[in-house]
C-alpha cells in the first residue's frame, strides 16, 4: 500500500506541474474503484485489485488489438513502472524514474484535401518522412509525433518542409526533392493521421 501511495504522489506532482486539470488526492484515491475509466493508482484500486471493469477489450476479441502508438525510452533497464490514467491522460515514468510529460491533446485541423490527394501524400511520407516520424505517422518517441502538431505547427508546415524554418531544430529542407503539391499531400495525409487517431480517442 505504502508504493501506491508514493506511485499517486507522484501522479500528483506530475499533474501539477504539466497544467493538468485532474485533481487527485487522497480521497479519490480510495474511492478510485469507482472511475472504471481511469487508473488512478498502481493496483488500480485502494486494494490493488489490478483489475478493469471496461469491457470494451474481451476474451472475443483481444485477437484483433494492434499497435496504435509507442514511445522508445532508449532503454530497457529499469522499465517497471505502472501506467497511470486520470480522466483521458496517461502518466509513466522511463529509466530510472524520469518523469515523462503527457502529450498535449489531438486536435487537428479541417481535412480539405481529396481522397487522391492524401492517398498520393501517404506514398510520399512513405518514401522519407516515415524513417524520422515513424511508419503511418506514429512516432517512436525520438523525433516529434506529427499527428501532436501545434496549429502553428500546422500553419508553417509547408515553410518548415521545404525551406527549413526549423532547421535548428533539426528538420532539414525538402526543396530539392518535393514541390510544393507534394508537401501539401504530405500535410494532407498527416492530418488525416491525425483525425483518424482522434476518432480512435474518442471511442475509447
Amino acid at each position: 500500500m505504502r508504493l501506491s501511495a508514493l506511485f499517486a504522489l507522484a501522479l500528483l506532482v506530475a499533474m501539477r506541474a504539466h497544467g493538468a486539470a485532474s485533481d487527485v488526492d487522497g480521497a479519490r484515491i480510495k474511492a478510485s474503484a469507482s472511475e472504471a475509466a481511469n487508473w488512478l493508482t498502481t493496483g488500480r484500486t485502494y486494494f490493488e485489485e489490478r483489475f478493469s471493469p471496461l469491457t470494451q477489450v474481451s476474451d472475443k476479441n483481444v485477437g484483433q488489438l494492434g499497435l496504435a502508438w509507442y514511445h522508445d525510452f532508449g532503454s530497457t533497464i529499469g522499465l517497471e513502472a505502472t501506467p497511470l490514467v486520470a480522466d483521458g491522460v496517461m502518466y509513466t515514468s522511463g529509466v530510472w524514474n524520469i518523469l515523462l510529460p503527457p502529450l498535449p491533446p489531438l486536435n487537428p485541423p479541417a481535412q480539405t484535401a481529396s481522397k487522391e490527394v492524401i492517398e498520393r501524400g501517404a506514398g510520399l511520407y512513405r518514401a522519407t518522412c516515415r524513417l524520422c516520424h515513424g511508419l503511418d505517422a506514429v512516432s517512436g518517441g525520438m523525433t516529434p509525433d506529427l499527428r501532436y502538431m501545434s496549429v502553428e505547427t500546422h500553419k508553417d508546415f509547408r515553410d518548415t518542409v521545404l525551406y527549413g524554418k526549423r532547421a535548428k531544430e533539426g528538420m532539414a529542407p525538402f526543396a530539392d526533392m518535393y514541390t510544393a503539391q507534394d508537401v501539401d499531400a504530405i500535410h494532407a495525409y498527416v492530418i488525416d493521421r491525425t483525425q483518424a487517431a482522434a476518432r480512435a480517442g474518442a471511442k475509447q
